[in-house]
């Protein structure tokens, strides 16, 4: 008998395990295939926030399970701010709120004058105001999400705004969200005195990377992150994906050799 014709044999002698070897594999070959394009995605969205604006690299808070969770006090972000082998360090609140029947819309709390130079293409109407704190302005998608425009009114949090403009940035989560001004974001929250993270643009001449680790030597309730590959830093959910990854693969290629 040959070899091939023992292997058939096997098969056709244990019919039921057979099946159900190969639909366990197959439900893991799909499942990791898509645990694959879930983590991809949101990579390299979050690579894209990372680098905001071209920004140098982010920074958040050590040891955050969430970047939603992540608090870095105004008093850092200003002594980042200060540091001369920094040109300019632009703070941000982000907050998850309930528009409508949405209740992940994203919003973008930044000081008004930060955004001149922001990586903003401005579609529409204009910038922020400073000392207007119900303006807004919503990126390309978060518009046709909530059918607003220039001059319309919208509501975040039971709170009232007035839209003055929309942007384009060509990153999938600000253009998905709203840009109000950072005290109101702070209000909303109930995060006074604290930012979620701070976008660092290093001094000209400077190396990224050192600026980066010095930042995180004179700080040590900080982390830098400088790509989607430091997202994990302040997100356990990619930790976690990446293990659930691991495991699956390894489960389906153990599963292989037993429908010999």
């Amino acid at each position: 008998m040959s070899f091939v014709e023992l292997i058939l044999k096997n098969l056709f002698r244990q019919r039921t395990r057979s099946a159900l070897t190969v639909l366990g594999i197959a439900i893991g070959v799909t499942t990791v295939v898509a645990l694959g394009v879930i983590t991809a995605g949101l990579r390299s969205a979050s690579g894209e926030f990372v680098n905001s604006g071209g920004a140098d690299f982010m920074v958040a808070q050590e040891g955050a399970s969430d970047l939603s969770f992540s608090a870095v006090s105004v008093r850092d972000w200003r002594a980042i701010e200060a540091r001369p082998d920094v040109e300019r360090a632009s703070g941000i609140l982000f907050e998850v709120a309930d528009v409508g029947g949405n209740p992940f819309f994203l919003l973008f709390g930044y000081e008004p004058e930060s955004l001149r130079g922001g990586g903003l293409e401005l579609v529409a109407g204009r910038l922020l105001r400073s000392g207007a704190p119900n303006e807004a302005m919503l990126g390309v998608h978060g518009a046709a999400e909530l059918r607003a425009g220039v001059g319309d009114t919208v509501v975040f949090d039971r709170a009232r705004f007035r839209v003055v403009g929309t942007y384009r940035t060509g990153e999938r989560w600000r253009d998905a969200g709203a840009i109000i001004p950072l005290a109101t974001a702070q209000r909303l929250a109930s995060k006074q005195n604290v930012v979620t993270a701070v976008h660092v643009f290093v001094a000209p001449g400077r190396d990224r990377h050192a600026v980066a680790a010095a930042i995180e030597r004179d700080l040590p309730q900080l982390v830098t992150l400088e790509s989607s590959a430091d997202y994990g830093k302040v997100d356990q959910g990619f930790k976690i994906v990446d293990a659930a990854n691991l495991a699956i693969s390894l489960l389906a290629s153990e599963s292989g050799p037993s429908a010999s």
